[in-house]
């Protein structure tokens, strides 16, 4: 059985380097919107740039999963996906793009809005940090 790991948390959490040391032991495909704000070596961010980032990384598993249906052969290949994810509904948006033939598991990073401001590499902005807490939803 496939699987796709979530590790959610808020920015500065850890959530990016445990996901890289998951992929490293089990080779896995990383998918992660922090990597797609990239630009020119900066990491740009925006709640507008994060949400279309986040909706390409959908796309790509989806990419993934299905580019080869037709093969009667096929293996469904791991994920890890690292982001903040703060609701339930936004950690469904990932799993509902899946075939049944996945397990799920998700791994909350729990820090506090206070740890967060001084961890994040990001530079997050303060407000964008609060919201996300606020939003945080306990995963079930």
């Amino acid at each position: 059985m496939a699987i796709l790991t979530i590790f959610r948390g808020l920015p500065g959490a850890g959530k990016t380097q445990r996901a890289k040391y998951l992929v490293d032991k089990t080779g896995a495909m990383l998918v992660e919107p922090d990597a797609l704000l990239i630009v020119n070596g900066a990491y740009v961010y925006t709640p507008e740039r994060y949400e279309a980032a986040r909706y390409r990384c959908i796309d790509i598993i989806v990419s993934a999963v299905y580019a080869d249906a037709m093969s009667p052969c096929r293996l469904h290949p791991d994920f890890v996906y690292a982001d903040v994810l703060p609701r339930r509904y936004d950690v469904l948006e990932v799993i509902r793009v899946l075939p049944g033939e996945y397990r799920v598991d998700v791994i909350d990073c729990i820090i506090t809005r206070e740890q967060s401001s001084l961890l994040n590499r990001h530079n997050v902005r303060a407000e964008d940090i609060d919201r996300m807490a606020r939003e945080w939803e306990e995963w079930i």
